[in-house]
Formats: structure tokens, sequence, C-alpha cells
């Protein structure tokens, strides 16, 4: 097992306005400019391939791709180009809570330790459960967490060989277990204060397993990428063609493909390529329509408004606050929803 960072390839999906500013409105860009701003970003944050497209009205109206899917062999990426979505995965994390909460499988406000096997509380408020809807609005007090609060979160493993949600979940949040760190937890009582989280976007992901007795990526083939057509993507190399991966880079070196123990929170896998469920509204539908829009990812206003199709198409919006063309749009910035 060998610690590497996250890699530096996005896909990327803008905003309809043409702009790419973040502190708000500007004058459209035309379409030379816009791939003049790209270009720059690209270079000043050096990401070597990127995949982008404008949707309006529920079309796609302009998209291109940029740099190489892999540096040594000068290969263009193409619209069938396989990119990890790190944080943005937690869109589709979040579709699939919502799903069971639509069901009657799930209800937001109950304890979570109602559908697990083994208690979680935090424990500088035991008396405060932690509920579906602090894990989705990043409020349950779990921490991040930063390299200094636990030097060994962001490990990752080889191919496919990250533990099990189950038992990585056990030994990590429970008093005694063999990874359990104090640091995990934050001294803010549930609900009460916004604090970005990793540990609960893997969290999210083990609740839906303990509820439909799937594996979540399993469940997210059936229920969201089976009913979209999305027929290459998945949270695991196996899910997808890897011979499409674009290939990962850190400070300019080649990175292995990996998993991480939390990987419903940052290792989904998606093509540029467009999908057919963007115009076909009874296919959004069927996946979620909850308007609960606010939940695990960013201020995104496109992940519950009866368009979940659209937000899966990349799962990013950049929008004047979150945080430009780069990648750096992979939400930080979060708020609780209004109750649903």
């Amino acid at each position: 097992m060998k610690r590497r960072p996250l890699h530096l390839t996005f896909a990327l999906l803008l905003a309809t306005t043409f702009s790419l500013s973040c502190d708000g409105p500007t004058a459209p860009l035309t379409p030379t400019q816009l791939h003049e701003r790209i270009q720059s970003e690209m270079q000043k944050e050096g990401i070597p391939s990127l995949a982008a497209a404008i949707v309006k009205d529920d079309q796609i109206v302009w998209q291109h791709t940029y740099g190489f899917e892999d540096l040594a062999s000068k290969t263009p990426p193409t619209e069938d180009t396989i990119y990890l979505l790190a944080s943005i995965s937690k869109t589709i994390t979040a579709t699939a809570v919502m799903q069971l909460y639509e069901r009657g499988q799930l209800d937001l406000d109950t304890d979570i330790n109602t559908y697990l096997s083994f208690d979680i509380r935090n424990p500088h408020f035991p008396e405060v459960p932690i509920t579906a809807r602090t894990l989705l609005t990043h409020t349950s007090g779990l921490a991040w967490p930063t390299n200094e609060e636990d030097p060994h979160f962001n490990d990752v493993y080889p191919d496919d060989s990250a533990p099990p949600l189950s038992s990585w979940l056990k030994e990590y949040l429970t008093p005694g277990g063999s990874q359990y760190l104090a640091t995990t937890w934050k001294n803010t009582r549930p609900g009460a204060q916004v604090q970005y989280s990793n540990i609960g976007g893997g969290l999210l992901g083990y609740l839906v397993e303990s509820i439909t007795n799937q594996d979540f990526g399993e469940y997210c083939k059936a229920n969201i990428f089976g009913p979209l057509a999305m027929s290459n993507t998945g949270f695991k190399l196996r899910d997808v063609d890897q011979s499409r991966l674009a290939t990962l880079y850190h400070e300019g070196k080649v990175m292995g493909q990996y998993s991480v123990s939390h990987y419903p929170a940052s290792t989904a896998k998606l093509p540029h390529r467009p999908l057919p469920f963007l115009n076909r509204h009874h296919e959004r539908r069927c996946v979620s329509k909850h308007p609960y829009a606010r939940t695990a990812h960013g201020r995104g206003d496109a992940a519950y408004q009866g368009a979940v199709g659209r937000a899966l198409f990349h799962l990013a919006v950049t929008r004047p606050g979150l945080g430009g063309a780069s990648g750096r749009i992979l939400g930080r910035h979060v708020e609780p929803g209004p109750e649903p």
C-alpha cells in the first residue's frame, strides 16, 4: 500500500454562461476566448487533460477536449476517454441515498445506527445521533480529515484492492478499532457546523450497502448507471474499460490506477461521451426527482431539481463561488439543505 495524492486530470462541465469567473457575472466569452481561458487554466494548474461541455436547456451547445490523455504517447483525449472524478463522485453517492429516501427505505433524520451493524457516535456529543441529513450536508462532526489529522487517510491501494466499506469503517469509526483516531471527530455538535468530510462520503456509501444488502458499486450500476445507459461508468476499475482511462499524474510523474477505503466519496469514473439520457426527461426522472438540492457535494443546484441525469453528465457545474475551471470545483462549499 502506497500513499499518493489525488490525480490532476479532470472532467469538467462548464456553466451555460460561458463565463469562468468566480468573482461574479461577467460578459459572455466568445468561443475563442473560452478556449484561451481553459488552456490558460490548464497551464497554470498543470492539468494534462481536460474534457469540457456546456449544456443549455438540456442540450449540449458546445464541447471540446484538451491536452493529452497520456503525455508519453501524446494521445489526445476523445469523447470515450474515461476520467477519474475524485470528489465529484459524491454527487452519485448522494443520488443513491436520496433514492432510498424516496422509496421509503431511509429516513433522513433517523439515527443511522438504526440501519448499521455497529454503532457510530461523535464522542464529543454521544447523546446526539448521526443522521443521513447531517452526512449529506457535511455537518456530522466527522473530519475531512487533513494529513495532520490522519496522515494515512489518503493511502491508496493498487487497482481494486481497497478493503470493503464495512470492515474499514468499523475499524476506523468505533472506539478501540485498529484505525480509530480521536481526531476523526470534531468537537462540533452534529447538525451545527459544516465540516467537509470524505469519511462521511464513505459512510453514506456503506449506509446504502446496509439498507439494500448490495455492494455500493453494484447498487449504483443497477439503479443509476444502468437506467441512464452509462455503460462505462463505475466506482471500481473492473466496472470500466481500463484501456480508455486517462493516465493519472502527480507532480509530472505517472501514477498507477488506484482505489481508496472511502471510495464512494472519490473514485467514480466516467467518459466524456454525450450520454443518451441528456434529452430524455423520463430517464432522468427514473433516477431521482427529489428537490433536496444542497446535499453531499458543493452548493450545486444541479443535483436534485428533477434533472439528476443532467448532473450526472459530468457531475460538476462551475458557478460563481465554486472556484473556476481548473478542477478546483471539487466542492468544499456546502450548506445544509432546506427541509424536504
